[in-house]
């Protein structure tokens, strides 16, 4: 069976098989819904955790169905990058989320948020956009408030500005290294801006951008792309300008990464008008921001036109093949575990070759001017883009540093503990289930209420600057928008 055949059967039994049990509560042989065992995952991360089961109550709040998405993929992609060998100890994206920030003796904590979800603060983040599922959504959020900071200050600028969206690709195939196609990609890229052409094209119609990298895989192998919102001062003649850019862009293409890779006239440019200012959200989703917020959706419509799928939608179903795989064995269910993770094989190389190709890559660039005329200031790096929380605005518990393998390290427990604060059900009846009698000891006396309320007074000032640090953060990446004339 072909390279494409197998990846597309493969997603095709994943969706299957979690349909039918999802529908019937039971699988093909009749025994039930194997998964719901609970496992626990291995010390080296080799293994995957079955899914925590759901506790009885009202529904989960959408903003803690989202949390819990992202934390599920976090989890799964960890569980597939290897440890550093040279270290004998986790990678990054292994500590993220798990590793307290302030070291071994500083306790992280559970608050509440603006949306009512709850969360785990003061740990640390791996900031691996092209991985980590909780960071990228992050990361993302920085973007959209400075994308969106900029199209509002554009749009309302006294001289008058129009948003387009330009979408550029290449030819690609199963044989493509991702790592070669991604570098040459942005060299192609680098050149068209820098050229005679779009220079002055630039000057012409008073040209900015915000430039981002999106993928997609689909038969061919992955399909990289450019998106990118251009910022002109008026109407573009749109077909003149497609064609334009298109005969430059082949041109680079052809030199920079070979004539197989040059698109066709019909895929390789394509060029949006953003008719009014509510259509921003929809284009800006497109900029590989499906985990951010409710900007957009975890399938998008780029891969739907190249029948392919997305990153975090190959990561998803192989995260459900290999645990429904794992639990199928240990309900002894021989055939249907040897065939989930035959189908799982394919899609575990295709993330490889994602996470290993995209390491590095930047995913969002800025036109020189654009973020200065904005007002936006200094764009934060990833690793701070990541490390910003939202500040709680309510205290439920203290993790005792104990505690911290106990409860962090397992995303069953985890996942029970603040699903059980989302839905506001007592915890110590759950604590006691939970966790062993010394454990659940550890945790009553950590989140004793006089003990708590004086934890937390002790700690006022480094909790102030820490969250001072994330408001500082918060206002660099979000910019102050003033409409002001042009230099």
């Amino acid at each position: 069976m072909s390279g494409p055949t197998r990846l597309a059967r493969a997603m095709h039994v994943a969706r299957a098989h979690r349909r039918s049990v999802g529908a019937s509560g039971s699988d093909s042989s009749g025994r039930g819904r194997p998964w719901q065992l609970v496992g626990r995952s291995s010390a080296s991360g080799g293994g995957m955790e079955a899914e925590p089961p759901p506790l009885m109550g009202v529904s989960a709040l959408p903003a803690a169905k989202r949390r819990d998405e992202k934390r599920a993929l976090r989890q799964a992609a960890a569980d597939l990058h290897p440890w550093d060998s040279g270290r004998n100890q986790p990678s990054r994206v292994h500590g993220c989320g798990r590793t307290v920030v302030g070291g071994a003796a500083v306790d992280a904590y559970i608050g509440k948020g603006t949306t009512g979800a709850a969360s785990v603060h003061g740990v640390q983040s791996c900031a691996r956009a092209w991985e980590c599922a909780v960071c990228r959504a992050r990361i993302g959020a920085m973007h959209l408030a400075e994308i969106s900071a900029a199209a509002d200050y554009w749009l309302d600028r006294p001289e008058g500005g129009r948003i387009y969206f330009l979408t550029l690709t290449v030819r690609h195939s199963r044989s493509d290294e991702l790592r070669s196609l991604r570098a040459g990609l942005s060299r192609s890229w680098s050149r068209l801006v820098e050229g005679r052409a779009w220079q002055k094209f630039k000057v012409a119609t008073d040209l900015e951008y915000v430039r981002a990298m999106d993928a997609t895989l689909g038969a061919s192998g992955w399909h990289l792309h450019f998106h990118a919102l251009l910022f002109v001062s008026g109407p573009l003649e749109t077909h003149r300008v497609k064609r334009e850019i298109y005969e430059r862009w082949a041109s680079i293409v052809g030199r920079e990464l070979g004539a197989e890779n040059v698109p066709s006239k019909r895929h390789a440019v394509r060029l949006q008008t953003m008719k009014s200012r509510d259509q921003l959200p929809k284009y800006v989703a497109k900029l590989g921001m499906e985990l951010t917020h409710d900007l957009g959706k975890f399938h998008d419509e780029e891969a739907d036109e190249h029948e392919g799928f997305t990153p975090w939608e190959v990561l998803s179903e192989l995260k459900y093949l290999r645990t429904a795989a794992a639990a199928a064995t240990a309900a002894d269910c021989v055939q249907l575990a040897t065939t989930l993770n035959a189908e799982a094989v394919p899609l575990a190389a295709a993330w490889g070759a994602w996470w290993r190709g995209m390491t590095g890559c930047r995913w969002v660039t800025w036109s020189q001017k654009l973020r200065k005329l904005a007002g936006l200031g200094v764009e934060l790096t990833d690793e701070e883009a990541a490390a910003v929380e939202e500040v709680p605005s309510a205290l439920v518990a203290r993790i005792p540093c104990e505690l911290r393998k106990t409860v962090l390290h397992s995303r069953v427990i985890l996942s029970a503990l603040l699903d059980a604060i989302d839905r506001d059900l007592p915890l110590p009846p759950f604590i006691d289930a939970m966790l062993s009698a010394t454990d659940a000891a550890i945790w009553h006396e950590a989140n004793d209420p006089e003990k708590l309320a004086r934890w937390w007074a002790e700690r006022p000032g480094a909790f102030e600057a820490w969250q001072a640090q994330i408001a500082e953060n918060r206002a660099l990446a979000r910019g102050a928008v003033v409409a002001k004339p042009r230099d």
